[in-house]
């Protein structure tokens, strides 16, 4: 007869092992501008579900939509759309990644908090990244040389600064270049004479953010459109998500929990009235959406999703006469998977409309 210490650590051996096997995982890395929501989201979808462990890496938007087409992350982060080439390189492999817009988030230009610049526009921050504006002293600082911060040119949130400051001008070759949003605020918060841009969602109160056109970047300024630098942030998964990626995901987008965890983490949710007193509603911001971004690109998610024959509300950042409500169906586990046949004719068709719309050649 076997000892009862024995037959007791056997049990808790089976116990553990067939709950290890039971407990779900989910991996997710990529944007480091998304990372600090996608944290704060995973903790907060943790508590509420002891049995699922969630690991938030960071990375780059670009290695984010590459680990969701190589399988070796669930959910890819990114603060940009997925690009054509991405987009190729995942239907080649008869990968159709499905984009979640998640968020907003404006990028706001910091100095260091002794500096007495408070506003610039974008024609300066232009001209100061050229290399054209040198010294603080052109714009109402003191008479010290201008230390150029950005972000490397692999980063989604480099790519919003080419688009929305820069016009595709370069960035003056003298810039030094970081490649995170923490590492941008490490050395403009140890250099006076630093400037650099990091999204809302990492300022902190070792740096001074500016306003840029008398904006103050700030949630509300991001929902009406007023504030010039703003974009949304997508979550992207490798097809329908399905088990716990899609639990997470629904999460994510639900107004009344993870939409207020986004809100919590800095960034502005999708919905106008998220976080506020119980009362007030959550309504999409179909008014504001159209000013603060480019339309194409929308059109462009909706096209997409409706080649996968998904329904497209509102769960990709679309505003229009879709409801909350709505929203949330879509987001249920009865949709359509993603089994319809997408020829190649479709995918060449799908890039073709994408280069026209986006000016890409």
């Amino acid at each position: 007869m076997k000892p009862i210490s024995t037959i007791v650590f056997s049990s808790l051996l089976i116990i553990a092992t067939a709950f290890a096997a039971w407990a779900g995982h989910i991996g997710i890395s990529g944007s480091t501008t998304v990372q600090p929501a996608a944290e704060k989201l995973a903790a907060a979808f943790m508590a509420e579900h002891p049995d699922v462990s969630i690991k938030v890496d960071g990375g780059g938007s670009g290695n984010g939509i590459k680990a969701i087409i190589d399988g070796t992350s669930d959910i890819g982060n990114a603060s940009r759309f997925i690009k054509t080439n991405e987009l190729d390189m995942a239907t080649g492999q008869k990968i159709y990644p499905i984009p979640f817009r998640i968020a907003y988030d404006c990028l706001v230009p910091i100095v260091h908090p002794t500096n007495p610049v408070n506003n610039l526009s974008i024609d300066q921050l232009r001209e100061i990244y050229q290399g054209k504006i040198t010294n603080w002293k052109a714009v109402g600082g003191k008479d010290r040389p201008i230390k150029l911060i950005s972000r490397d040119m692999s980063s989604g949130t480099y790519e919003v600064w080419d688009e929305k400051v820069m016009k595709k001008v370069n960035v003056f070759p003298g810039a030094h270049l970081r490649d995170s949003a923490g590492e941008v605020m490490k050395a403009v918060a140890a250099d006076g004479d630093a400037i650099g841009y990091v999204g809302l969602g990492n300022l902190s109160s070792s740096v001074k953010d500016l306003m840029v056109n008398r904006v103050k970047g700030a949630e509300e300024t991001t929902i009406s459109g007023a504030f010039p630098i703003s974009r949304p942030l997508f979550m992207f998964t490798q097809g329908w998500p399905s088990g716990d990626t899609l639990n997470f995901i629904n999460y994510v987008l639900d107004p009344g929990k993870g939409q207020v965890q986004v809100k919590n983490a800095g960034y502005v949710p999708l919905y106008a009235g998220v976080g506020n007193r119980p009362a007030a509603p959550a309504v999409p911001a179909a008014a504001a959406f159209s000013q603060i971004e480019d339309m194409n690109t929308i059109k462009m998610v909706q096209r997409y999703l409706n080649a996968l024959n998904y329904n497209a509300g509102s769960v990709d950042g679309l505003k229009g006469p879709r409801t909350v409500s709505a929203m949330t169906d879509f987001q249920k586990t009865n949709n359509l998977p993603v089994s319809a046949a997408v020829t190649d004719d479709f995918i060449a068709r799908l890039t073709q409309r994408y280069n026209e719309n986006t000016g890409r050649m």
